[in-house]
């Protein structure tokens, strides 16, 4: 019995809750990704006094399951690791399905003061360097990247975005009370909720297949991010992250059961073996974990450190891709190599044409500082 609030239209908002959660009623083309899904919405702000939005945690999460949010607001531009990014990746440490997704930004035309020059390290908010979330960049229908979607890296060099999705001419609700219209708008703020909504599809398929249960989210972003469709340079970049979202395949690994989820303590290993049948075209494995929050302005967020490394059935050793972070825009724009990584907490190991039979894969707890550090493993066939 509880008296609703008198209603505020927004078209930024508004436009982004019809592509999380929009009916279709007028026209069902325009229906958003998750459209049965139950939407709260809090206040955007970057005052930690208020309680309100981001800072509406663990209150929304406990008493109104709010898992998944979708924020498509900057706060300034490459900023480091802020005490905004601190609380996200502490928030999503402690409340083990939580998972924030954000806007990359539309900052490529401008320098944020990387080192690289213009259009690098430009990732629009402290929130969005944390190493927890999932930043999104902004791509068009035909998978070319949007000229002024920001980029990475992080202020201290890891991946960002994390992937991209298309943002660009979305149609969705606007914010006429009366006319029930809908407008045609484009940036990162619309690719966001497309990754928003996917994931809650990818959470109600989890609960589908574990009785009600709820995941973790570090499963659900190894799961999102190994089945993104690979754009631009071969592996990870900081332009597209891991790439463009495709939820079918990450369910079909889930319904597949193509993951562990377990944890490792410092000096320790942890491994698991797979078979690999004949004429496999490609094999993806990802390791996730959603790590501790660091210091503020840390010149390395990375608090414990795991890798990962496969081997085959030759006994021949693989490593992850890694990217140069050197502020140099030659460097960011180079292909990935495969080496150890020091700074991400998300690693992944692709391959072409893999040899048949017996792989073993092994994640290592490299420097695990506070006793052991849970974490997801994904991998596709």
């Amino acid at each position: 019995d509880e008296a609703l609030p008198t209603p505020v239209f927004a078209d930024h908002a508004d436009h982004i809750a019809g592509t999380l959660i929009g009916a279709g009623n007028k026209n069902p083309r325009y229906a958003g990704v998750a459209k049965a899904a139950l939407l709260t919405v809090h206040s955007y702000t970057t005052d930690p006094s208020s309680g309100l939005g981001l800072f509406d945690f663990p209150d929304a999460y406990l008493n109104h399951d709010s898992v998944i949010t979708s924020t498509s607001q900057s706060d300034g531009c490459n900023t480091g690791y802020t005490s905004f990014a601190q609380l996200m990746d502490a928030q999503i440490f402690q409340l083990p399905s939580l998972m924030h997704v954000f806007s990359a930004g539309n900052n490529a035309y401008i320098s944020c003061g990387y080192g690289a020059g213009t259009g690098w390290g430009t990732i629009t908010g402290g929130h969005k360097q944390a190493k927890n979330i999932i930043a999104v960049g902004n791509l068009t229908k035909e998978d070319l990247l949007v000229a002024n979607s920001s980029r990475g890296p992080a202020k201290d060099g890891r991946i960002k975005p994390e992937c991209v999705a298309v943002g660009t001419n979305v149609t969705s609700t606007s914010d006429n009370p009366t006319d029930n219209v809908y407008a045609t708008k484009s940036g990162s703020s619309h690719a966001c909720p497309g990754v928003a909504g996917s994931l809650a599809l990818l959470y109600q398929g989890y609960r589908i297949l574990h009785a009600g249960d709820y995941p973790g989210s570090d499963l659900m972003k190894a799961l999102l991010l190994n089945s993104c469709d690979d754009l631009g340079n071969p592996g990870p970049d900081f332009k597209f992250g891991f790439g463009r979202i495709h939820a079918r395949r990450s369910y079909q690994v889930l319904e597949s059961n193509q993951f562990f989820t377990d944890s490792v303590s410092d000096q320790n290993h942890w491994t698991q073996t797979i078979i690999i049948p004949n004429q496999i075209h490609e094999l993806r494995i990802m390791l996730y974990w959603n790590d501790r929050e660091s210091s503020v302005l840390s010149s390395k967020s990375l608090v414990q450190d795991l890798d990962l490394t496969l081997r085959d059935p030759a006994l021949n050793i693989y490593l992850p891709w890694v990217l140069d972070h050197t502020t140099d825009a030659s460097a960011l724009d180079a292909p990935a190599t495969p080496k150890v990584d020091t700074l991400n907490n998300i690693e992944q190991i692709t391959l072409i044409q893999p040899s048949a039979g017996t792989w073993t894969i092994d994640v290592s707890g490299t420097d695990v500082p506070w006793g052991y550090q849970p974490f997801a493993l994904v991998y596709e066939l």
